[in-house]
């Protein structure tokens, strides 16, 4: 590689242009340092002689007093990159490189003080454009009768510029026919797949560099159904009990990771920028199933599939799962995306899978409780939806991390949890799809970390003091659960809690309590149905962490919320309120120093926005949903006094159905 970056510069110096005049572009593309190694051994024997040293050297000195532009391609490693900066001398005469790199961290250790620029992909006019230009060429327009097709097939390359180029390459050699072209859209993906290694060839250069460590997590995407949204939490669950890694904290690191690397993209985010939900490209898909295929990983069965490989992990993704009964009894996952068809059949083969860790049934629900689950002792993670009560042999899943069971049981009393719960001591994640109460300790479960939905009257001191490292917990009332300051006075016994949300279906603002505490550690906190006194924020502005705070459907009655210059949310970033009646808001830029989003969503009586609100100097967006004249005009208002100050910075969107 330094041969050739040194052939190059002895042409470019050659020129007889003048030095501001002079231009060119070395395109040149690293993996490691062996490659580079690997291309002197090929040169002539003379040139074997000279060390690396030697030829940087060299190539310094020829660029030294000279203006460049230098275009390095697909760097791998922050260590390439050291690398080849010591050959390119920094004489301050406006000398540049550029450099593209599929891992951001490449591009924030070359430039610290920089944002990358990131190359997204292509909404579907650009798409077309790319594909039509490749086509065509820049100056042809393509025919009207392709138009139509033409951007459809566009659209099913999902924006993916390499997809697109692998696609216009056999539409340049079919004919230029409406007909060919139908026939053509139906099979893009395969023609992209299938029928070209480019796309896939290229895409594996991303896995083959990834790190052992982040190799399983990655191939675990495939998993899920195409297009699927998946929530970030369940997969850094899942991932930790297939054993890929030890905590949720170091899963987030592997998270961000894969980001990072370009190969998965997150689909959602929360205020505070956290993701929330991910997917993968469809190729990227494809390259998942095909890697994970080749190293026994995982297997995707499609319907009425008879053929069935070897492999750990198996997805079902149908109802048809003709190949469930052909199953190794030593796989170590089993997802059910479609649920059963043949439910009485199959539910007793399960117990015949003793390593089972994954057990997820989705889209049915069981009529009794599955005793066969509860002999599937190395389980970690379980998912499923029931009818019946929980029966007190899930204790026996003493490996069990995370449980989640969608109930369906009618009544008003909420379902009760066994007692037996108290033994099983690895699990954290626990969600009950229906509130529910929970037994009196019997134990402590130090290692619960989030809850959910918890029944208001489970609400005590002596519960929550044995699940002491709780950081997340939804709780539910309804009509027939008062409550009662006791219920809220026990959350300060979390002291570990950072996120709260609670809905209550008809309480009474008589039957309220005017006191309470929370725990200190909250940073998100969402109240729901719980017609709070405006009089309670007393208590909710006392949080010293709290970041997110979200009212909705009457979380909070009464035509007046009023703060005095000493009720001061310190750390509030975004402010969330929902259908409520607030018609009088009386607060300054002193109440929310650091607020960076205000949210207002029907608030049909809200006469107007603090028109101080301004002044927050964080303050970058104020949306707007369905709320009165009056107040989506005092949001102008702000906004253009803020730009008549010259602060262009803060957004005020408002959508008003008409």
């Amino acid at each position: 590689m330094l041969m050739e970056i040194l052939r190059c510069i002895s042409e470019v110096t050659t020129d007889e242009k003048s030095n501001d005049e002079l231009r060119d572009t070395i395109s040149i593309e690293y993996r490691i340092k062996s490659m580079l190694l690997d291309n002197l051994r090929h040169t002539s024997d003379e040139t074997k002689k000279v060390s690396n040293d030697k030829l940087m050297d060299l190539i310094y000195k020829k660029l030294k007093g000279r203006r460049y532009l230098v275009v390095m391609d697909d760097i791998w490693s922050s260590e390439v990159w050291d690398l080849m900066t010591r050959i390119f001398p920094d004489d301050n005469n406006g000398s540049r490189i550029i450099l593209t790199s599929r891992q951001e961290e490449v591009a924030n250790h070359a430039d610290p003080d920089s944002n990358p620029h990131e190359v997204n992909l292509l909404n579907s006019d650009n798409s077309w454009k790319l594909l039509r230009e490749k086509v065509f060429g820049v100056e042809q327009a393509c025919p009207p009768e392709l138009q139509y097709i033409g951007v459809e097939i566009a659209q099913r390359c999902r924006g993916l510029p390499l997809a697109l180029l692998v696609v216009a390459g056999y539409l340049s050699k079919i004919s230029r026919t409406r007909v060919s072209w139908e026939h053509f859209a139906i099979s893009v993906s395969n023609v992209v797949t299938n029928e070209s290694d480019i796309c896939l060839g290229m895409l594996a250069m991303s896995y083959n560099y990834l790190p052992d460590h982040l190799k399983p997590c990655f191939l675990y995407m495939g998993v899920f159904p195409e297009d699927s949204n998946v929530n970030i939490v369940r997969l850094i669950s899942l991932w930790i009990s297939e054993g890929f890694l030890s905590d949720e904290l170091e899963g987030r690191d592997y998270f961000e990771d894969l980001v990072s690397r370009n190969l998965v993209m997150v689909r959602s985010r929360s205020f505070s920028g956290e993701a929330k939900t991910c997917g993968v490209h469809d190729l990227i898909r494809d390259l998942i199933l095909k890697e994970a295929e080749k190293e026994k990983f995982l297997q995707v069965t499609k319907p009425s599939e008879e053929k069935l490989r070897h492999a750990h992990r198996y997805s079902f993704h149908s109802r048809d799962q003709a190949a469930f009964w052909k199953l190794s009894n030593i796989i170590r996952t089993l997802n059910f995306f479609e649920g059963f068809k043949k439910l009485s059949k199959q539910i007793p083969l399960l117990v015949s899978f003793k390593l089972l860790r994954v057990l997820a049934i989705l889209k049915v629900t069981f009529q009794r409780f599955p005793l066969e689950i509860t002999k599937l002792v190395q389980l970690r993670y379980l998912q499923f939806t029931c009818y019946d009560h929980i029966h007190w042999s899930v204790s026996e899943l003493y490996n069990l991390q995370t449980f989640i069971l969608g109930y369906e049981v009618a009544g008003l009393l909420p379902p009760t949890i066994p007692v037996e719960i108290w033994q099983m001591r690895n699990l954290r994640h626990l969600h009950i799809g229906d509130f529910f109460s929970f037994p009196i300790p019997s134990n402590k479960l130090q290692n619960l970390q989030e809850l959910s939905c918890l029944a208001l009257t489970s609400c005590t001191s002596e519960l929550f003091s044995a699940i002491p490292n709780l950081k997340k917990l939804q709780i539910v009332g309804n009509y027939l659960m008062e409550m009662k300051r006791e219920h809220l006075n026990s959350l300060s016994c979390l002291k570990e809690l950072e996120i709260l949300k609670y809905r209550d279906d008809g309480i009474q603002p008589s039957r309220i309590p005017s006191m309470y505490a929370l725990p200190t550690s909250l940073k998100r906190l969402t109240l729901c149905f719980t017609s709070l006194p405006w009089e309670d924020m007393a208590n909710i502005v006392k949080l010293p962490n709290l970041e997110v705070l979200k009212i909705k459907d009457n979380g909070f009655l009464g035509d007046v919320w009023k703060l005095n210059d000493e009720e001061i949310f310190n750390q509030l970033k975004f402010l969330l309120i929902s259908w409520t009646g607030l018609k009088h808001w009386e607060a300054s830029s002193v109440n929310f120093p650091k607020l960076q989003r205000l949210f207002l969503k029907r608030c049909m009586n809200l006469e107007e926005i603090p028109q101080d609100f301004g002044e927050i100097c964080t303050l970058e967006s104020i949306e707007l949903h369905d709320c009165s004249i009056s107040a989506a005009k005092s949001g102008k208002d702000i906004k253009e006094e803020q730009e008549s100050m010259g602060n262009e910075c803060l957004c005020v969107l408002i959508y008003n159905h008409p």
